[in-house]
């Protein structure tokens, strides 16, 4: 009786480490968890929960972008500039113009150099406690001889990100000895790359609260994807939700209302799908939901996630979610509707909260064969403040 129970519990113990050990998956890398599908899960409105095990997951991108030659203006910062007096008390911005945060007050007899001049503002370079600082003045605020002074050329003038791993420093000119700290940038913020000051600074403009401001950053820690990779923003409006945190979350979640157009972000064959299983007799949306796959380049996709209409000819399914919405498992069936080729812009479809998702939201996602890596590799999402 005792060996009998012995080889009874050996029994129970091997068939729970079998059944612990399972791991049953869905199409496109979503594993099934019983504990998440079981749970009373409650997410933050617009966020979707994936588990990309069965994927190779990159880390967060940190390669700057290498600056081409036509994009590397003149050393202006080792002009001379054009010396000029301030004739009278002044506001000067951090950029041209009134919308632009405000540096400070500069009163009459103030020394200057005029670096250049953009519309009706100069851009000045001038001396505070600690160093050197540039900011803008209307033209009218300086005398001097300024007819060689030439005119701002942005010639840049795209977005670019912070990919240093930590905040930045912006400085008030060209340089971290010369000139003072202005202000900072956070991981992975959004800003706008107006030119090359020199080989190894860019001068940029940032967002704040009060106003944007403009200042100098180096080169090595920002990145200007659309240097190397010509692609368009998937979506134009919303504003950027849950980050790529690798592997917790591998994509970028654009919360935006249901609705919203979402477009190929370059030329290639979209696929559409579905994502369902079966509950007693009726179709419930799972994982994606509704969803499109841009196959593009050499054996990269781009996902589209949570769609509540797909483009001209298919019909995106209007299944209810689960209850509480849930990735895929053993059950999860996928439909396609069809495969057509597109061209860079075309409308793909509506962004909704279907699937796996706790709010409406385009969740989006890039992958290079079998390995995950993040969006903004490809795209940025300017104006988009997390």
């Amino acid at each position: 009786m005792k060996n009998n129970k012995q080889i009874l519990a050996f029994c129970c113990i091997l068939v729970l480490m079998l059944v612990c050990s399972i791991s049953a998956f869905a199409g496109d890398g979503d594993e099934y968890h019983w504990e998440l599908e079981n749970s009373e899960y409650t997410g933050d409105a617009g966020s979707d929960i994936e588990d990309y095990s069965r994927f190779k997951i990159d880390p967060q991108w940190n390669k700057a972008s290498t600056v081409p030659d036509k994009y590397v203006t003149p050393d202006i910062s080792i002009k001379s500039g054009v010396s000029g007096t301030i004739n009278k008390t002044t506001t000067v911005y951090y950029g041209p113009s009134t919308s632009y945060q405000t540096r400070e007050t500069l009163y009459s007899g103030k020394a200057v150099t005029v670096i250049e001049k953009e519309a009706s503002y100069y851009l000045i370079e001038y001396s505070v406690s600690g160093g050197l600082v540039r900011g803008y003045v209307l033209t009218t605020s300086v005398n001097g001889s300024f007819g060689s002074v030439p005119t701002a050329n942005n010639n840049i003038n795209k977005f670019g990100l912070n990919i240093y791993g930590s905040s930045i420093s912006v400085y008030g000119g060209p340089s971290t000895s010369s000139y003072v700290s202005i202000g900072s940038i956070s991981n992975r913020e959004i800003i706008t790359v107006l030119k090359t000051d020199t080989s190894s600074w860019y001068h940029v403009e940032y967002w704040t609260s009060t106003g944007n401001k403009r200042g100098y950053v180096q080169t090595q820690r920002i990145s200007v994807p659309w240097f190397t990779y010509p692609y368009e923003r998937p979506i134009i409006v919303g504003t950027r939700g849950t980050d790529y945190i690798p592997p917790d979350h591998v994509g970028i979640d654009i919360v935006v209302a249901s609705g919203n157009n979402v477009y190929a972000m370059t030329s290639g064959t979209a696929f559409f799908y579905t994502r369902y299983e079966v509950e007693d007799g009726v179709r419930k949306m799972v994982s994606y939901g509704n969803y499109v796959v841009l196959n593009f380049g050499s054996s990269r996709t781009a996902y589209y996630a949570h769609l509540s209409a797909f483009m001209s000819p298919y019909s995106a399914p209007t299944y209810p979610n689960t209850t509480p919405p849930r990735g895929g498992s053993s059950k999860t069936q996928t439909l396609e509707h069809g495969s057509s080729y597109v061209s860079t812009g075309t409308y793909l479809g509506k962004t909704g909260n279907t699937g796996f998702s706790t709010g409406a939201h385009l969740h989006f996602e890039v992958r290079e064969g079998s390995t995950i890596v993040d969006p903004f590799k490809y795209v940025l999402f300017p104006k988009m403040p997390k």
